[in-house]
């Protein structure tokens, strides 16, 4: 695992570890996201198959407060986890 992030005292830890996802096609870039030793998500990067939106991170699964009908998408995996981070420690806005 790499990266731990937002353990200031007591605060969410968030870790990744890069997987091989097999989704079908060609998003296999993966993705992991741990808040504290617990796996809270499944990212995985869009390939140039999805023209505009290739090179973002899609939430392909989310778990606990990250489970919903809204997949969103990411520029980069800072921006995934600040947004991961909000929605478990309930600190999210609406508009997310």
């Amino acid at each position: 695992m790499t990266s731990a992030e937002y353990d200031d005292g007591g605060r969410l830890s968030l870790t990744e570890q890069p997987v091989q996802v097999a989704v079908g096609g060609d998003d296999e870039e993966g993705c992991l996201i741990f808040a504290d030793d617990r796996l809270a998500a499944v990212l995985v990067r869009l390939s140039r198959l999805h023209e505009e939106l290739a090179g973002r991170w899609y939430l392909e699964a989310g778990f606990g407060r990250l489970e919903g009908p809204g997949k969103p998408t990411f520029r980069d995996l800072g921006v995934a986890k600040e947004w991961i981070s909000r929605h478990l420690t309930g600190t999210a806005e609406t508009a997310d």
